[in-house]
Order: structure tokens, then sequence, then C-alpha cells
């Protein structure tokens, strides 16, 4: 059974949208309860505002309520003063002798020929006053005779249709049990909320705006310091600079102090490595060029113990460069000067290859600095140059320029060159297209892998002098800063 494979994060996962979501929601939810604490407010004051009107209409209603000598109810005086003047305000009072209802809403124009004559679910003129007829004491104004299911704060349809909000009062006057009830439309509780909203929910809207913005540029301005730590992080892979500068914010000084750890930790662990690499191949190579300067024609007359030898070497050569480029994998922010290295390659190669002339302009490329170790540059140039000097006729010709964010060197010879069909053999391990030339076939074939491992390319073509070009491509670095 296959084992199961980690789940990988999702790709494009941000954390500067993660933030901007979770505070535009949390800004979302903020004004839809902003929105609603208003609405409950406004609400909460204009019914304590309409309540007041109604127990003050009550008030006045029972202190001027009497009884005559029949035990009718009558008013001392008229109640019609606003709001009650309008439709929706109204008043009633019960009492065992009869209902006074309130005078119906002034009307500027009133139609001719209407009887203004009321039953008794609508209030009359009759009623501002003086008594009518004996009735339910349960009856309300509107109600249709139906007695009201809560003794206060009923809602109510008044005949001509708009919805009442009710207050009701149960008193005792002059030793007579009454019920005093006042209304108000129901829209007088929310059309004023709903106005106050009106101008509130803009401001709300308003706010969120601003909210959203401030959160917005609180996210990018939060995440500047980890995008700076980023081109740090970054710098130091091109070979920029060689440590993270010391973080201003508490929260990353341990981030930036653990990463410089490790770069000092991979550093030392480098050097280690490559001193013992160094040392491993002085203690191979010696022994065996010992032996082989050892060995005679007469004790090896057919050349098989020479042979051996020489693929021994050969050997040892090919696993301590695969060795040392493991490596050179682990390291970080390395920038080596192009200048040096060819100056110092070209000052001994032609001593040990008389009679080649080499042109190079070294005094133009001391701006060029290589995105890799100094040992490995002058491990990729040295091949590549000695490569040229064994094959060249009489010339050889080195240019390097920068090109974006690479360093592109073209190395030229005009010796016998490299037929298109077998370019790709030469770059082979131990690959050799003539025996006769001194040499172990292992030059261009680490050199390759050298520059791959940097992220480079090293390619072949035909040089303008007629021999082989070698066109080596690698990642260039910032000069200056790389320690």
């Amino acid at each position: 059974m296959a084992s199961a494979q980690p789940r990988s994060p999702r790709a494009g996962r941000s954390l500067a949208g993660r933030l901007t979501t979770i505070a535009l929601v949390f800004v979302g939810a903020t004004m839809a309860a902003s929105a609603g604490v208003f609405w409950f407010a406004v609400s909460h004051v204009v019914r304590e505002q309409v309540d007041q009107q109604l127990d003050v209409q009550i008030t006045a209603l029972k202190g001027a309520l009497s009884f005559d000598a029949g035990g009718r109810p009558m008013l001392s005086s008229a109640f019609d003063n606003p709001p009650f003047d309008r439709p929706g305000w109204l008043w009633q009072i019960d009492t065992p002798g009869g209902r006074l209802i309130s005078p119906p809403p002034r009307r500027p124009h009133p139609p001719r020929g209407r009887n203004d004559a009321e039953g008794p679910d609508r209030p009359s003129a009759e009623g501002a006053g003086m008594p009518v007829e004996p009735a339910s004491p349960t009856d309300a104004p509107g109600d249709r005779g139906e007695r009201p299911r809560r003794p206060i704060d009923l809602a109510m349809e008044d005949h001509a249709g708009p919805a009442l909000y009710l207050r009701r009062q149960d008193a005792m006057v002059e030793g007579r049990s009454v019920t005093l009830i006042a209304s108000a439309p129901a829209g007088a509780l929310t059309v004023p909320a709903r106005d106050a909203l009106g101008w509130l929910l803009p401001l709300t809207l308003l706010l969120g705006l601003m909210l959203t913005l401030g959160t917005l540029l609180q996210v990018r301005l939060g995440l500047r310091p980890l995008r700076r730590l980023t081109d740090e992080i970054q710098a130091i892979e091109r070979g920029a600079r060689a440590r993270l500068a010391p973080a201003q914010l508490r929260e990353l000084q341990p981030l930036t102090a653990e990463i410089n750890r490790l770069l000092d930790q991979n550093e030392t662990r480098l050097a280690e490595t490559r001193l013992h690499f160094a040392n491993l191949a002085h203690g191979l190579k010696t022994p065996l060029a010992s032996l082989t300067l050892a060995l005679d024609r007469e004790k090896d007359p057919d050349g098989a113990l020479g042979r051996l030898a020489e693929r021994m070497e050969q050997r040892i050569r090919r696993h301590l460069a695969l060795a040392r480029k493991a490596a050179s994998a682990a390291g970080l922010g390395a920038a080596t000067a192009l200048a040096p290295v060819l100056a110092d390659l070209l000052a001994l190669l032609p001593r040990l290859h008389a009679g080649r002339r080499v042109t190079a302009d070294i005094a133009g490329m001391k701006d060029l600095f290589l995105r890799c170790e100094a040992r490995d540059a002058e491990e990729i140039l040295g091949n590549l140059l000695d490569n040229a000097f064994k094959w060249a006729a009489s010339a050889i010709a080195v240019t390097a320029a920068r090109e974006g964010g690479m360093i592109t060197l073209l190395i030229d010879d005009d010796g016998p060159g490299i037929a298109r069909e077998r370019r790709a053999e030469v770059l082979r391990a131990g690959m050799r297209l003539d025996e006769t030339v001194p040499g172990d076939g292992f030059g261009l074939s680490i050199a390759e892998e050298l520059v791959t491992l940097y992220g480079g390319r090293l390619a072949l073509e035909t040089s303008p002098l007629g021999g082989l070009r070698v066109r080596l491509t690698l990642p260039a670095a910032i000069s200056g800063e790389a320690g």
C-alpha cells in the first residue's frame, strides 16, 4: 500500500492577502453591528419621546376629567392641540358612565356634505369634553369593539389604515374606575429613526472606507520589514552582501540573528569540507605520482602499469571534482572578481604553452564579479583556458561582458576546432578526441558541471579565429558588498 504523500501548501497564498481579508471581514462586521446599534439607540430615543408625549396627554386628560350628576364623563377643556390634531394621534377615555374620544383631525377644507358623525370605532367631535353613549370601558379607538390583548404599548390599526402605537393607564377618578388611552401613528416611531439613519449610515460607510484604507496602509507598512528582509536574503544569494543587517524591529531580531548564525555555520562547514578534500587529494595524488615515477620500462615494458596508474589518477580527479561540486552547492553569497583570476591564469599558462599569443582586456573586466566561489572560478576558467592553450596554433582571445544579471565570457582559439556533431561528446567525462595531446579528458566536463551548478551555461561554438569558441555564461554578483 502506497504511503500517503504530504500535502503541499497551496501556491500563491499571501500573508498580506490573509491579513487584508481578516481586516475587511472585521470592518464589515463592525459596520453591520454599528448600524444595528445605531438603529436600536435611535429607535429607543424616539420611542421614549413618543411615550413622554402620550404620557403627558394621559396625565392632562386625567386631570381634566370629571363626572356630572348622572355619572357621565366630561372634560373641562378641549384636547386637540398638536400633535393630537393630526391623523393617528388619538386619545380615548373609557368610564362606567360612557366613553370620551378625541375629535377628528383638522382638515383645512373638509368635503361638503360629509356626515361628521362617527360610530364608536372612530373619533367624534362630540367626544371633545362631552359625554357620549355608554360603552364598554375596554373599547379602544380603532379596535372595532375588540378588547386589547395587552394593557399597555399596544399596536392597533386605525380605521383609516395606519397602525397605531398605544399607551394605556388604568386609574381612579372621583371614585370611579377609568381607562385612559393615548395613541400615536406607528410611523412616529419609525420615520424619525429612519431619517436619523439616513445621515448616520453614510457616515458609517465613510468610516468603513477610512478603516479599510487604513487597514490596507497598515498591512503594507507592517509587512515592509519582511519585504526588506526578503531583499537582503536575495542579495546574499546574488553575492551582493555576506550577512543580513541587524533588524530594527524587536520581533525580527531573533529571525535575522538565526539566519546569520546559519550562514556562519554554513561557511565554516564549507571551509572545513574544502580543506578535507584538499587534504584527500594530496593524500591520494602524492603516492600515485610517486608510483608512476617509480615505473620504468624494464618493470613495465608494455606500459600497462602506467596506463593503470593514469586511469587511477583520472578516477581520483573525477571523484574529487564531484565531491567538491557537492561542497560548492552549500555555498551562498559568494562573489569572485573575474579580472584577478584571469590575470593569474594568463600569467601562468603561457609559460606552460609557449608560442601562443593571448589577447585579453583584463582592465576592462575590473567591474565584473562572478557569483561563485573563487576556487570554483579558478577551476572553471583554468580548465577552459588550458584547453584553449593546448589546441591553439598561435592565438587566443578572451573577452567578457555583462548582459543583465549574467556575465558572458568568450574564449577563442585558432586551433583545429571541433566538428559540430562531436561537440557534445567532449563534454562527457574522460572523452578525448585526440590521444596524442596531453590530458585526461575531464577538464571540460568538470567545468560544465560546475557551471551548471551555479546556474550558468557552457556552449561550444565556431570561433572567428577559425578554431573553437567556448561561450561561458555565469550569474553576475555585485561588487564591494560581498564578504
